[in-house]
Protein backbone atom coordinates (compact mmCIF):
# COMPACT_ATOMS: atom_id res chain seq x y z
CA UNK A 1 0.00 0.00 0.00
CA UNK A 2 1.43 3.37 -1.06
CA UNK A 3 0.15 6.60 0.46
CA UNK A 4 0.76 10.09 -0.85
CA UNK A 5 0.63 13.20 1.32
CA UNK A 6 -1.01 16.15 -0.41
CA UNK A 7 -0.40 19.85 0.30
CA UNK A 8 -3.05 22.34 1.41
CA UNK A 9 -5.42 23.44 -1.31
CA UNK A 10 -4.58 27.11 -1.84
CA UNK A 11 -5.72 29.50 -4.53
CA UNK A 12 -2.57 31.54 -5.18
CA UNK A 13 -3.89 34.79 -6.60
CA UNK A 14 -0.62 36.75 -6.64
CA UNK A 15 3.00 35.77 -6.11
CA UNK A 16 5.72 38.26 -6.97
CA UNK A 17 8.98 38.81 -5.14
CA UNK A 18 7.79 36.95 -2.03
CA UNK A 19 4.64 39.08 -1.75
CA UNK A 20 1.58 36.83 -2.03
CA UNK A 21 -2.18 36.86 -2.05
CA UNK A 22 -3.67 33.50 -1.13
CA UNK A 23 -7.15 32.09 -0.56
CA UNK A 24 -7.44 28.93 1.55
CA UNK A 25 -9.56 26.17 -0.04
CA UNK A 26 -8.77 22.97 1.87
CA UNK A 27 -6.55 21.25 4.44
CA UNK A 28 -3.67 18.83 3.90
CA UNK A 29 -4.82 15.28 3.16
CA UNK A 30 -3.39 11.84 2.40
CA UNK A 31 -4.20 9.66 -0.60
CA UNK A 32 -4.37 6.00 0.35
CA UNK A 33 -3.79 2.92 -1.79
CA UNK A 34 -2.22 4.82 -4.66
CA UNK A 35 -1.06 3.19 -7.88
CA UNK A 36 1.19 4.59 -10.59
CA UNK A 37 -0.88 4.81 -13.76
CA UNK A 38 1.61 6.40 -16.17
CA UNK A 39 4.97 8.14 -16.23
CA UNK A 40 4.50 10.62 -19.09
CA UNK A 41 2.45 12.42 -18.01
CA UNK A 42 3.11 11.24 -14.45
CA UNK A 43 -0.28 10.16 -13.11
CA UNK A 44 -1.17 8.41 -9.88
CA UNK A 45 -4.56 6.91 -9.21
CA UNK A 46 -6.45 6.67 -5.93
CA UNK A 47 -9.91 5.15 -6.12
CA UNK A 48 -11.62 6.80 -9.06
CA UNK A 49 -9.50 9.96 -8.94
CA UNK A 50 -6.47 10.61 -11.17
CA UNK A 51 -3.73 13.05 -10.12
CA UNK A 52 -1.27 14.56 -12.58
CA UNK A 53 2.12 15.51 -11.11
CA UNK A 54 4.29 17.95 -13.03
CA UNK A 55 7.15 20.39 -12.65
CA UNK A 56 5.60 22.71 -15.23
CA UNK A 57 3.71 25.51 -13.49
CA UNK A 58 1.97 26.35 -16.78
CA UNK A 59 0.63 22.82 -17.31
CA UNK A 60 -2.92 22.93 -18.69
CA UNK A 61 -5.27 19.99 -19.17
CA UNK A 62 -9.03 19.90 -19.62
CA UNK A 63 -9.00 16.14 -19.06
CA UNK A 64 -7.78 16.20 -15.46
CA UNK A 65 -9.39 17.72 -12.37
CA UNK A 66 -6.36 17.28 -10.09
CA UNK A 67 -2.94 18.67 -11.01
CA UNK A 68 -0.05 19.04 -8.56
CA UNK A 69 3.26 20.85 -8.85
CA UNK A 70 6.39 18.99 -7.73
CA UNK A 71 9.73 20.57 -6.88
CA UNK A 72 11.51 17.95 -9.01
CA UNK A 73 10.74 15.57 -11.86
CA UNK A 74 8.66 12.72 -10.35
CA UNK A 75 10.00 9.19 -10.63
CA UNK A 76 8.73 5.73 -9.83
CA UNK A 77 11.35 5.47 -7.07
CA UNK A 78 10.07 8.68 -5.45
CA UNK A 79 6.50 7.42 -5.70
CA UNK A 80 7.34 4.10 -4.06
CA UNK A 81 9.31 5.90 -1.34
CA UNK A 82 6.30 8.23 -0.75
CA UNK A 83 8.58 11.17 -1.50
CA UNK A 84 7.12 13.04 -4.48
CA UNK A 85 7.89 16.54 -3.08
CA UNK A 86 4.46 17.94 -3.86
CA UNK A 87 4.46 21.65 -3.11
CA UNK A 88 1.35 23.21 -4.64
CA UNK A 89 -1.99 22.52 -6.29
CA UNK A 90 -2.23 23.83 -9.85
CA UNK A 91 -5.79 22.55 -10.31
CA UNK A 92 -8.35 21.26 -7.82
CA UNK A 93 -12.19 21.27 -7.82
CA UNK A 94 -12.17 23.23 -4.54
CA UNK A 95 -10.25 26.11 -6.11
CA UNK A 96 -12.97 28.47 -7.27
CA UNK A 97 -12.68 32.06 -8.40
CA UNK A 98 -14.19 34.83 -6.29
CA UNK A 99 -13.58 38.56 -6.13
CA UNK A 100 -12.74 40.43 -2.93
CA UNK A 101 -16.15 42.09 -3.25
CA UNK A 102 -17.87 38.70 -3.33
CA UNK A 103 -15.96 37.67 -0.21
CA UNK A 104 -17.06 40.80 1.63
CA UNK A 105 -20.67 40.31 0.48
CA UNK A 106 -20.62 36.75 1.86
CA UNK A 107 -19.90 38.13 5.34
CA UNK A 108 -23.31 39.80 5.51
CA UNK A 109 -25.20 38.22 8.41
CA UNK A 110 -22.65 35.40 8.63
CA UNK A 111 -21.27 36.45 12.02
CA UNK A 112 -22.74 34.90 15.17
CA UNK A 113 -22.18 35.97 18.77
CA UNK A 114 -21.69 32.50 20.25
CA UNK A 115 -20.32 32.52 23.79
CA UNK A 116 -18.04 29.79 25.09
CA UNK A 117 -19.71 27.61 27.73
CA UNK A 118 -17.24 25.11 29.15
CA UNK A 119 -19.80 23.55 31.51
CA UNK A 120 -22.01 22.56 28.57
CA UNK A 121 -19.08 21.83 26.20
CA UNK A 122 -20.03 24.72 23.90
CA UNK A 123 -17.18 26.21 21.90
CA UNK A 124 -17.37 29.90 21.15
CA UNK A 125 -15.99 33.33 21.93
CA UNK A 126 -14.46 34.11 25.29
CA UNK A 127 -15.70 36.95 27.48
CA UNK A 128 -12.83 39.31 26.56
CA UNK A 129 -13.35 38.60 22.86
CA UNK A 130 -17.07 39.35 23.06
CA UNK A 131 -16.45 42.56 24.98
CA UNK A 132 -13.77 43.72 22.56
CA UNK A 133 -15.87 42.96 19.46
CA UNK A 134 -18.88 44.87 20.80
CA UNK A 135 -16.61 47.80 21.68
CA UNK A 136 -15.01 47.84 18.21
CA UNK A 137 -18.40 47.74 16.47
CA UNK A 138 -19.71 50.57 18.64
CA UNK A 139 -16.61 52.65 17.99
CA UNK A 140 -17.00 52.12 14.24
CA UNK A 141 -20.35 53.94 14.39
CA UNK A 142 -19.53 56.77 16.79
CA UNK A 143 -15.78 57.03 17.32
CA UNK A 144 -13.69 59.91 16.06
CA UNK A 145 -10.37 58.93 17.66
CA UNK A 146 -7.93 56.02 17.48
CA UNK A 147 -9.52 53.03 19.23
CA UNK A 148 -7.33 51.11 21.70
CA UNK A 149 -8.13 47.51 22.62
CA UNK A 150 -6.23 46.00 25.57
CA UNK A 151 -6.39 42.22 25.87
CA UNK A 152 -3.87 40.19 27.90
CA UNK A 153 -1.80 37.64 26.00
CA UNK A 154 -3.69 34.38 25.59
CA UNK A 155 -7.22 35.81 25.59
CA UNK A 156 -7.68 35.60 21.81
CA UNK A 157 -6.57 38.91 20.31
CA UNK A 158 -6.06 37.59 16.77
CA UNK A 159 -9.50 35.96 16.60
CA UNK A 160 -10.96 39.25 17.84
CA UNK A 161 -9.39 41.02 14.87
CA UNK A 162 -10.83 38.42 12.47
CA UNK A 163 -14.27 38.65 14.08
CA UNK A 164 -14.35 42.43 13.83
CA UNK A 165 -13.31 42.22 10.17
CA UNK A 166 -16.23 39.90 9.36
CA UNK A 167 -18.79 41.54 11.65
CA UNK A 168 -18.16 45.12 10.47
CA UNK A 169 -17.45 44.14 7.64
CA UNK A 170 -14.14 45.83 6.85
CA UNK A 171 -13.92 46.57 3.12
CA UNK A 172 -10.11 46.54 3.05
CA UNK A 173 -8.10 45.78 6.17
CA UNK A 174 -4.41 46.43 6.75
CA UNK A 175 -2.79 44.68 9.74
CA UNK A 176 0.71 45.64 10.82
CA UNK A 177 2.86 43.64 13.24
CA UNK A 178 6.35 44.20 14.68
CA UNK A 179 7.99 40.92 13.62
CA UNK A 180 8.28 38.42 10.77
CA UNK A 181 7.14 35.48 12.91
CA UNK A 182 4.00 37.28 14.08
CA UNK A 183 3.23 38.28 10.49
CA UNK A 184 3.26 34.61 9.44
CA UNK A 185 1.16 33.59 12.44
CA UNK A 186 -1.56 36.15 11.67
CA UNK A 187 -1.45 35.39 7.95
CA UNK A 188 -2.20 31.71 8.59
CA UNK A 189 -5.03 32.54 11.02
CA UNK A 190 -6.73 34.98 8.66
CA UNK A 191 -6.54 32.44 5.80
CA UNK A 192 -8.82 29.96 7.58
CA UNK A 193 -10.69 32.19 10.08
CA UNK A 194 -8.84 30.19 12.74
CA UNK A 195 -11.35 28.07 14.68
CA UNK A 196 -14.22 30.49 14.11
CA UNK A 197 -15.95 28.45 11.40
CA UNK A 198 -15.68 25.29 13.44
CA UNK A 199 -17.29 27.09 16.38
CA UNK A 200 -20.07 28.50 14.18
CA UNK A 201 -19.03 32.07 14.97
CA UNK A 202 -18.36 32.59 11.26
CA UNK A 203 -20.99 30.87 9.13
CA UNK A 204 -20.19 28.32 6.44
CA UNK A 205 -21.57 30.69 3.81
CA UNK A 206 -18.64 33.06 4.45
CA UNK A 207 -16.12 32.75 1.63
CA UNK A 208 -12.51 32.52 2.78
CA UNK A 209 -10.77 35.89 2.41
CA UNK A 210 -8.09 36.87 -0.08
CA UNK A 211 -5.19 37.35 2.34
CA UNK A 212 -2.15 39.31 1.19
CA UNK A 213 1.22 39.09 2.89
CA UNK A 214 3.90 41.69 2.18
CA UNK A 215 7.38 40.39 2.96
CA UNK A 216 9.14 43.19 1.09
CA UNK A 217 8.41 46.60 -0.30
CA UNK A 218 6.43 46.97 -3.54
CA UNK A 219 8.42 48.64 -6.29
CA UNK A 220 5.78 50.80 -7.97
CA UNK A 221 2.59 52.61 -7.00
CA UNK A 222 0.70 50.68 -9.67
CA UNK A 223 1.86 47.32 -8.30
CA UNK A 224 0.80 48.30 -4.78
CA UNK A 225 -2.61 49.45 -6.00
CA UNK A 226 -3.12 46.12 -7.77
CA UNK A 227 -2.04 44.20 -4.67
CA UNK A 228 -4.51 46.09 -2.48
CA UNK A 229 -7.35 45.78 -4.99
CA UNK A 230 -7.01 41.98 -5.11
CA UNK A 231 -6.96 41.53 -1.30
CA UNK A 232 -9.51 41.60 1.50
CA UNK A 233 -6.82 41.89 4.15
CA UNK A 234 -3.10 42.62 3.93
CA UNK A 235 -0.65 41.66 6.67
CA UNK A 236 2.84 43.09 6.90
CA UNK A 237 5.40 44.40 9.35
CA UNK A 238 5.40 48.03 10.38
CA UNK A 239 8.98 48.26 9.11
CA UNK A 240 7.82 47.48 5.56
CA UNK A 241 4.71 49.68 5.78
CA UNK A 242 6.59 52.67 7.20
CA UNK A 243 9.40 52.16 4.68
CA UNK A 244 7.06 52.73 1.72
CA UNK A 245 7.32 55.87 -0.40
CA UNK A 246 5.23 58.92 0.48
CA UNK A 247 2.95 58.23 -2.48
CA UNK A 248 2.49 54.59 -1.43
CA UNK A 249 1.64 55.61 2.15
CA UNK A 250 -0.95 58.04 0.82
CA UNK A 251 -2.42 55.27 -1.33
CA UNK A 252 -2.65 52.90 1.63
CA UNK A 253 -4.39 55.48 3.81
CA UNK A 254 -6.89 56.05 1.00
CA UNK A 255 -7.59 52.46 -0.03
CA UNK A 256 -7.70 50.66 3.33
CA UNK A 257 -10.91 51.08 5.30
CA UNK A 258 -9.17 50.13 8.54
CA UNK A 259 -5.68 49.85 10.00
CA UNK A 260 -5.11 47.37 12.83
CA UNK A 261 -1.80 47.78 14.67
CA UNK A 262 -0.87 44.66 16.63
CA UNK A 263 1.52 44.77 19.60
CA UNK A 264 0.85 48.51 19.67
CA UNK A 265 2.99 49.15 22.76
CA UNK A 266 5.86 49.49 20.25
CA UNK A 267 4.13 52.47 18.68
CA UNK A 268 6.24 55.17 20.32
CA UNK A 269 8.74 54.68 17.48
CA UNK A 270 8.81 57.73 15.21
CA UNK A 271 8.38 55.63 12.07
CA UNK A 272 5.27 53.97 13.54
CA UNK A 273 3.75 57.29 14.55
CA UNK A 274 4.41 58.78 11.13
CA UNK A 275 2.67 55.92 9.34
CA UNK A 276 -0.32 55.73 11.72
CA UNK A 277 -0.88 59.49 11.52
CA UNK A 278 -1.54 59.23 7.78
CA UNK A 279 -4.81 57.39 8.44
CA UNK A 280 -8.00 59.07 9.61
CA UNK A 281 -8.15 58.40 13.35
CA UNK A 282 -11.49 56.57 13.23
CA UNK A 283 -9.93 54.02 10.84
CA UNK A 284 -7.19 52.99 13.30
CA UNK A 285 -7.36 50.38 16.06
CA UNK A 286 -4.42 49.59 18.32
CA UNK A 287 -4.32 46.08 19.82
CA UNK A 288 -2.03 45.36 22.73
CA UNK A 289 -1.65 43.39 25.96
CA UNK A 290 -0.64 46.51 27.88
CA UNK A 291 -1.94 50.10 27.87
CA UNK A 292 1.62 51.40 28.16
CA UNK A 293 4.15 52.02 25.43
CA UNK A 294 7.69 50.68 25.66
CA UNK A 295 8.82 54.10 26.94
CA UNK A 296 6.38 53.84 29.87
CA UNK A 297 3.87 56.38 28.55
CA UNK A 298 0.23 55.57 27.87
CA UNK A 299 -0.83 54.88 24.32
CA UNK A 300 -2.39 57.75 22.38
CA UNK A 301 -6.05 57.32 21.52
CA UNK A 302 -9.31 56.31 23.19
CA UNK A 303 -9.35 53.17 25.31
CA UNK A 304 -12.50 51.49 24.04
CA UNK A 305 -11.87 48.15 25.79
CA UNK A 306 -9.48 47.11 28.55
CA UNK A 307 -9.74 43.56 29.88
CA UNK A 308 -7.74 43.41 33.15
CA UNK A 309 -5.11 40.73 33.68
CA UNK A 310 -6.81 40.02 37.01
CA UNK A 311 -10.00 39.07 35.16
CA UNK A 312 -8.06 36.80 32.81
CA UNK A 313 -6.60 35.02 35.83
CA UNK A 314 -9.98 34.75 37.55
CA UNK A 315 -11.55 33.29 34.42
CA UNK A 316 -8.73 30.74 34.20
CA UNK A 317 -7.28 31.76 30.84
CA UNK A 318 -3.91 31.08 32.42
CA UNK A 319 -2.93 27.68 33.71
CA UNK A 320 -0.98 27.11 36.88
CA UNK A 321 2.79 27.22 36.35
CA UNK A 322 4.71 24.16 37.47
CA UNK A 323 8.01 25.36 38.91
CA UNK A 324 10.94 22.92 38.77
CA UNK A 325 13.80 24.44 40.81
CA UNK A 326 17.50 23.97 40.04
CA UNK A 327 20.03 24.84 42.76
CA UNK A 328 23.47 25.56 41.28
CA UNK A 329 25.55 28.75 41.58
CA UNK A 330 28.10 28.08 38.85
CA UNK A 331 26.41 29.52 35.73
CA UNK A 332 27.90 27.06 33.23
CA UNK A 333 26.90 24.13 35.39
CA UNK A 334 23.49 25.67 36.03
CA UNK A 335 22.87 26.09 32.29
CA UNK A 336 23.53 22.40 31.70
CA UNK A 337 21.39 21.32 34.66
CA UNK A 338 18.50 23.51 33.48
CA UNK A 339 18.80 22.12 29.94
CA UNK A 340 18.92 18.51 31.20
CA UNK A 341 15.88 19.08 33.40
CA UNK A 342 13.96 20.82 30.61
CA UNK A 343 14.73 18.11 28.06
CA UNK A 344 13.81 15.37 30.52
CA UNK A 345 10.48 17.07 31.22
CA UNK A 346 9.83 17.57 27.51
CA UNK A 347 10.48 13.92 26.71
CA UNK A 348 8.08 12.90 29.45
CA UNK A 349 5.40 15.26 28.10
CA UNK A 350 5.85 13.93 24.54
CA UNK A 351 5.52 10.34 25.76
CA UNK A 352 2.23 11.34 27.41
CA UNK A 353 0.88 12.75 24.16
CA UNK A 354 1.54 16.47 24.67
CA UNK A 355 3.11 18.20 21.60
CA UNK A 356 5.15 20.60 23.71
CA UNK A 357 8.35 22.47 22.89
CA UNK A 358 11.11 24.13 24.92
CA UNK A 359 11.76 27.86 24.66
CA UNK A 360 14.99 29.06 26.27
CA UNK A 361 14.87 32.86 26.08
CA UNK A 362 18.13 34.84 26.30
CA UNK A 363 18.95 38.54 26.48
CA UNK A 364 21.58 38.57 23.71
CA UNK A 365 22.49 36.60 20.59
CA UNK A 366 25.85 35.60 22.09
CA UNK A 367 24.11 34.32 25.19
CA UNK A 368 21.68 32.33 23.02
CA UNK A 369 24.57 30.65 21.21
CA UNK A 370 26.19 29.92 24.56
CA UNK A 371 23.06 28.26 25.97
CA UNK A 372 22.34 26.41 22.73
CA UNK A 373 25.35 24.12 23.19
CA UNK A 374 23.49 22.33 25.99
CA UNK A 375 20.46 21.62 23.80
CA UNK A 376 22.20 20.85 20.50
CA UNK A 377 23.17 17.25 21.43
CA UNK A 378 19.47 16.34 21.45
CA UNK A 379 19.25 16.24 17.65
CA UNK A 380 16.02 14.24 17.60
CA UNK A 381 14.23 17.25 19.15
CA UNK A 382 15.43 19.55 16.32
CA UNK A 383 16.87 22.34 18.50
CA UNK A 384 17.46 25.68 16.73
CA UNK A 385 18.72 29.14 17.63
CA UNK A 386 16.39 31.94 16.60
CA UNK A 387 17.39 35.60 16.33
CA UNK A 388 17.20 38.40 13.75
CA UNK A 389 20.47 37.52 12.00
CA UNK A 390 19.53 33.91 11.34
CA UNK A 391 18.99 33.25 7.60
CA UNK A 392 15.55 32.17 6.46
CA UNK A 393 13.54 33.77 9.26
CA UNK A 394 12.09 36.43 6.96
CA UNK A 395 10.46 33.81 4.76
CA UNK A 396 6.76 33.40 5.63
Amino acid sequence: MINTKLPKVLNILYNTGGNKIIQYCGENSVLENCILESRDPFIINSGDRRFVITTNRDFVSEDHFYVLLSSRVPTKRDFEAENLNLIEWLKHPSITQSTPQEVTASWSESFNFIKEDTENNTDGLRTPQLGAIHSILAHQYSGDDIGIVVMPTGTGKTETMICSMVATPAIKLLVTVPSHSLRTQLFEKFLTYGLLKRFGVVGNEAINPHVGILTSGVSTLEDLEEFISRSNVVITTMAIASGATQEQKALMSEKFSNLYVDEAHHSEATTWQDFISRFAKHKVFLFTATPYRNDGKRLKGKFIFNFPLRKAQEQRYYKEIKFLPIREYDRSKADKMIADKAVSTLRSDIENGYPHIILARCMTKDRAEEVFQYYSPHADLNPVVVHNNKPGLKTP
